[in-house]
């Protein structure tokens, strides 16, 4: 199926038109997806806080929605039941879609009670969520953030941003225009790439913002790269699912044999090679080993440990 990228990267030597997007200090990118959100609900400025301050990342990754009134917010599902108390709140507006509640509704909602009363990676059981941050998350103060405010944390924290825009375009007119927008007032527009699962936006994007690189996301076998994703779509990186680079496959499975070929095709067309979302140890090291650029990962301190112990080691 044809999916395309969607989200916001930025990257610390990031160009004027075109820096050299591989200069990077770690040997990959630690991009804390959602966040930290083994540790803290997805998605909110405690979870980005956390991948900065805890997990030692050197990108945020988030997702964008608009709101009921045309309001960039940042949210990864199209509905709110999972993550917030909307079904409890408001019962008779099912299914709770993002777009038919206006921001200030959508910043009343509880965005952190659910994280306590799930422990959806089991860290809160194993003793690695504190309980200050257990107390902050059930405390009903931890809200669905803008896409303002998380970019202003963003800047705080002096760190960079991946925003991935969600793909609703009957129901989110205009996103890509009002998403540029923000950035551009946020002062921070040289640390952001836009990524994207559909590629038309990308395109849009393209022409809307030149100035502000982009990502292609992809959960499917591959596009020619050089000619689609760098050329078509003038994209700096591409963002390959984990399977894509055969996670799935007997090669990996008895031989521990990833498709080498496709990063390596990537490179070669002048491509980041950026993979979502890698939380297992051994897959962090085997992708290292294949020479990517970037991994997401719900454990950003769990990738910051793995480097520093290979820094050690070199």
């Amino acid at each position: 199926m044809f999916r395309p990228l969607c989200g916001l990267v930025l990257l610390a030597a990031l160009l004027a038109v075109g820096a050299d997007l591989r200069a990077q200090p770690a040997p990959v990118l630690n991009i804390a997806h959602r966040g930290a959100r083994s540790i803290a609900p997805e998605n909110t400025l405690p979870a980005f806080r956390l991948g900065i301050t805890r997990g030692k990342a050197d990108m945020i990754e988030l997702d964008v929605h608009l709101s009921k009134d045309g309001i960039p917010v940042v949210i990864h599902d199209d509905t709110l039941e999972r993550t917030t108390d909307a079904a409890d709140r408001f019962p008779h507006r099912k299914p709770w879609r993002v777009f038919d509640f206006t921001a200030a509704e959508l910043m009343s909602l509880d965005a952190g009670t659910w994280f306590v009363q799930a422990d959806p990676f089991n860290q809160i059981r194993a003793g690695e969520v504190p309980p200050e941050d257990l107390a902050l998350f059930s405390s009903g103060r931890v809200r669905i953030p803008t896409l303002k405010a998380a970019l202003a944390l963003v800047k705080e924290l002096d760190t960079r941003v991946n925003i991935e825009l969600k793909n609703f375009p009957a129901f989110y007119p205009g996103l890509a225009d009002k998403v540029v927008a923000e950035v551009r007032a946020s002062g921070i527009a040289d640390r952001v790439i836009f990524s994207c699962f559909d590629h038309e936006i990308l395109v849009q994007l393209r022409r809307i913002a030149p100035e502000i690189p982009r990502a292609a996301l992809v959960e499917d076998p591959v596009y020619p790269l050089k000619e689609y994703v760098a050329d078509l779509l003038g994209a700096v990186a591409f963002n390959p699912s984990r399977d894509v680079l055969g996670f799935d496959s007997q090669d990996f499975h008895h031989g521990g044999r990833l498709r080498q070929d496709i990063i390596d095709q990537a490179h070669q067309a002048g491509l980041r090679v950026n993979v979502w979302t890698v939380n297992d140890p051994g897959q962090m090291e085997a992708l290292i080993k294949a020479g990517v650029d970037g991994l997401f990962t719900d454990f950003p301190q769990r990738l910051s440990a793995l480097l520093l112990e290979g820094a050690k080691g070199r």
